[in-house]
């Protein structure tokens, strides 16, 4: 999935102004939630699904987890520096988390110092396809209109109207507006 700000039929791979996690691509995600972010960073934004088609040809780099091999990469890609990948695989640096790397490249803080910085830190993910031929592997599937008010009422919705209980498994729905309060047995734990 690919959050913009617009329908993205056919990727491509730009260069950006600011150096990325990855380098120069097309940056995708397999969390719906981080797509959604990126889709409505300034309002209303698509949220473009895509098949992926692997080829063998392709120079593949993943990265599981956040390790020191994540970190020196990153740190070489937002320094400027350059690979020879095609598809690069693995945690997103989002803002905090780029801050402390910031903060790393600088000197401020030390590398267990990071490490300690971002432990808590929740999951994220991102795909770069970083050539051409990655591109191909790619298929458009659709685009999906979102906008920021589904977040808000989906928070609002959580925290709000809907409580579990932990003792007998039983949903409480709660209806802010009527007042009124309904319970139902649950057949998921």
């Amino acid at each position: 999935m690919h959050g913009s700000t617009t329908q993205v039929l056919s990727p491509e791979i730009r260069k950006a102004r600011f150096h990325k996690d990855f380098g120069d691509g097309f940056y995708c995600t397999s969390i719906e939630t981080q797509a959604y972010r990126w889709a409505i960073r300034f309002g209303v934004g698509y949220i473009n699904y895509y098949n992926y088609n692997p080829k063998s040809a392709l120079r593949i780099l993943s990265f599981p987890h956040m390790t020191e091999d994540w970190l020196d990469f990153i740190a070489n890609c937002r320094n400027g520096g350059t690979h020879n990948y095609d598809i690069v695989d693995g945690p997103m640096a989002n803002d905090e988390v780029y801050n402390y790397v910031a903060d790393f490249l600088s000197g401020s803080i030390t590398r267990a110092a990071f490490w300690e910085l971002v432990r808590f830190r929740y999951p994220t993910h991102q795909i770069c396809f970083c050539t051409e031929m990655a591109l191909t592997s790619l298929v458009f599937i659709r685009s999906v209109l979102e906008n920021s008010l589904r977040l808000s009422f989906r928070r609002f919705f959580r925290r709000n109207c809907v409580k579990k209980s932990r003792k007998t498994g039983v949903f409480l729905r709660f209806f802010a507006l009527s007042g009124k309060k309904t319970t139902r047995k649950s057949s998921h734990n």
